[in-house]
């Protein structure tokens, strides 16, 4: 495995080395679907080399429909959605996950990790800092700053403080009640994104 931040620079070099290039779209959307498991990685652009058999050009759409969402619904989607108040659309996201495996331990620390993240960008923002310096202080790829700071740009900033106090109580009561923890991580959802 690599780190996250690693993997749009990986991709290119391993697509490059099999005779392709994806677009900045294809790219955008392989590593949203993918983890940073290479062996996985290196699965999915055989697949997808099959798929375009003498196009040396990967297009997005080519991605979206091969490329298996191996995260199912990307937490990304479910932190944005939870950004912008979409309620609906961040309760089913986090039931997809569930299904799919994901433990609900880790979906709160990588929920966490991006609100953390987007706080970040929108403390640094105000000091005008060129977007690769910026992208280096928070630790994140460059490459997807611009998103970033989009959902750190609609999420209210009072709305901060209150998001973490509900992170910590979410993560304490996961650790220790026998409560199900579907209904801890939907009473989080409803307590953040509810603020809009």
């Amino acid at each position: 495995k690599i780190y996250e931040n690693q993997l749009p620079t990986k991709v290119r070099e391993m697509a490059s080395a099999k005779g392709v290039t994806l677009t900045g779209e294809a790219l955008r959307l392989f590593c949203t679907r993918i983890g940073t498991n290479l062996v996985e990685v290196d699965g999915e652009l055989e697949k997808l080399i099959s798929y375009v058999g003498n196009r040396t050009l990967i297009e997005g759409e080519d991605v979206a429909t091969i490329v298996s969402d191996t995260r199912v619904e990307s937490v990304f989607a479910l932190t944005e959605a939870i950004g912008k108040g979409d309620v609906d659309n961040a309760l089913r996201l986090l039931h997809r996950l569930l299904a799919d495996g994901q433990a609900p331990l880790m979906i709160l620390t990588m929920i966490v990790r991006h609100f953390r993240q987007m706080w970040r960008v929108r403390s640094l923002q105000a000091r005008n800092l060129p977007a690769r310096e910026l992208a280096s202080q928070v630790g994140i790829n460059p490459y997807f700053l611009k998103d970033l700071a989009a959902q750190a740009g609609s999420f209210d900033e009072n709305r901060y403080v209150p998001a973490f106090d509900l992170f910590l109580k979410t993560d304490l009561a996961l650790k220790s009640s026998g409560a199900e923890p579907v209904a801890h991580l939907e009473q989080l959802i409803l307590g953040v994104a509810g603020q809009v």
